[in-house]
C-alpha cells in the first residue's frame, strides 16, 4: 500500500488546502491500475453494500464517469456534497464558469440515480480513466477539486450521478472526551 504524505502547513488556509487536495489525488491516480476507483473517506461510515451499488452504476452505464453516495453531514443535516451548481453559482464569477461549462441548476428529486454537477469525495466510485483525462485543479475563485472535477466531467459530456440510496455518515468527535459518534447511515 502506498500513502501520500500531504506536505500543507496544517493551518495553511481553504485555498492551500483544495490545492493539496488536488495534489494528492492526481499523484495517487498514478499508483491506480484498475479500471474503476472507489473512495471513502477516513470519518465516513458507508452501508456495506456502497461499494457493490455504485460499481455496478459504472459497470452497467458505460457514459458514466462517476458516481457518489449520499453524506449525512456532522450537523445532523442531509448535505448530498454534489453542489449542483446552486451553490457554486451564488458568486458572480462562479455564474460565468458554470454557463462556460455548460452545467445547469438541475432539479433534484432526491430519490434513486439522479445527474449532479458538482461532486463530494466522501463516497465514491470512479472510471479511472475520466479522472485521468480531466484531472483534479483548482482555480482562481477558490473552488476546490470537488466542485470543478464534477464540472470538468460533465464539460466532456460524462454522466456524474448521485445515487441517493447510497446514504452515509459522517463521524464527529466530541470535543469533551474525544469519544467518535456516528451521525446515522
Amino acid at each position: 500500500m502506498n500513502y501520500i504524505k500531504d506536505e500543507t502547513p496544517p493551518m495553511a488556509g481553504k485555498i492551500l488546502k483544495e490545492e493539496a487536495v488536488a495534489r494528492i489525488m492526481n499523484e495517487a491516480l498514478k499508483f491506480i491500475s484498475t479500471e474503476f476507483m472507489f473512495e471513502l473517506e477516513d470519518d465516513v461510515v458507508a452501508p456495506s453494500n456502497a461499494f457493490k451499488k455504485l460499481l455496478e452504476h459504472l459497470s452497467s452505464r458505460p457514459q458514466t464517469a462517476f458516481v457518489q453516495g449520499v453524506t449525512l453531514s456532522r450537523w445532523d443535516k442531509l448535505t448530498p456534497n454534489a453542489g449542483v451548481i446552486r451553490e457554486v453559482v451564488t458568486h458572480p464569477k462562479n455564474l460565468e464558469l458554470s454557463k462556460a461549462y455548460n452545467v445547469s441548476s438541475l432539479p433534484m428529486k432526491l430519490t434513486g440515480l439522479e445527474p449532479i454537477g458538482t461532486v463530494g469525495f466522501t463516497c465514491y466510485a470512479a472510471r479511472t480513466s475520466r479522472l485521468r483525462e480531466v484531472g483534479f485543479r483548482t482555480d482562481s475563485n477558490g473552488n476546490g477539486p470537488d466542485v470543478l472535477l464534477g464540472m470538468d466531467l460533465n464539460k466532456k459530456n460524462w454522466d456524474v450521478l448521485i445515487d441517493w440510496s447510497v446514504r452515509c455518515g459522517h463521524c464527529v468527535v466530541s470535543s469533551e472526551d474525544m469519544r467518535t459518534e456516528v451521525i446515522r447511515c
